[in-house]
């Protein structure tokens, strides 16, 4: 029932979210400050946003006491040679964050960050790197 909720509730999210993403090249980027959501929602919302768009990243934050939790899904069929891992690895030059993970997703922890900032930093990166 849980599980179910989760899924509904990233679903409709998805919905929210969807007239705001941008299209750099042929790849939809999602950069979204998502904490009204949980941890949870976000993995199956990076989900459906890989499952949705066969050429996507999203780059979804989630700000707890001063933490922003990062979670970046690059699709596997994305026509550029960036992936999730070097996203991450990113963040964690720019940011002295903490974090790792795969080609297709990634997390980490950024302190002592603003989450503006942080979207601000990743649209540059997206602009100038894909």
């Amino acid at each position: 029932l849980i599980n179910n909720l989760n899924k509904q509730v990233a679903t409709l999210y998805f919905e929210k979210i969807s007239s705001s993403k941008s299209k750099i090249k042929n790849t939809f980027c999602y950069i979204e400050d998502c904490s009204d959501i949980s941890e949870h929602q976000i993995k199956i919302l990076s989900d459906i946003i890989k499952t949705k768009y066969e050429d996507s990243i999203s780059i979804l934050l989630k700000e707890t006491k001063n933490i922003i939790n990062c979670y970046v899904g690059v699709s596997k069929g994305c026509k550029h040679r960036y992936n999730a891992k070097q996203i991450i690895s990113e963040l964690i030059s720019k940011f002295s964050a903490k974090g790792g993970g795969s080609s297709t997703f990634g997390s980490s922890v950024i302190v002592d960050q603003s989450t503006s900032t942080v979207i601000e930093y990743v649209k540059e990166l997206m602009r100038t790197k894909i």
